[in-house]
């Protein structure tokens, strides 16, 4: 849960300082998940991953954290602006409501933006 909490407040300070490293990561994503991905990058293989999806006609980004190591594997859904829209799965539950029956029934996948494949 602590990585959990600590990895949302990479996405927050990320908005304040966002660059993205074109030499090292070329997949299409917002450039407020590089210190994200950075943070992943900086742990031991961990898997991660973000997907980008359709939903309520906007693209929003799914990180995947599947950590060995953590039973939790919860996946948080953001927008591209990286503001939170829910969490799911995992140990901390999820605090999607409503919304998680929208996800299953109309979330579109289009593409693995990001993969940890180290």
């Amino acid at each position: 849960m602590k990585n959990k909490i600590f990895i949302f407040i990479i996405l927050i300070f990320s908005l304040m300082a966002c660059h993205k490293d074109a030499d090292r990561f070329s997949g299409d994503y917002p450039c407020c998940f590089q210190a994200t991905i950075d943070y992943f990058l900086s742990q031991p293989t961990i898997h991660a991953s973000i997907d980008k999806y359709l939903f309520n006609n906007e693209y929003v980004y799914a990180i995947n954290d599947n950590a060995p190591n953590s039973a939790d594997m919860n996946t948080a859904i953001l927008k591209a602006n990286c503001e939170l829209l829910f969490y799911f799965g995992g140990f901390a539950g999820s605090n999607c409501g409503s919304l998680c029956d929208e996800w299953v029934e109309e979330a579109e996948f289009v593409e693995v933006v990001w993969e940890d494949t180290r």
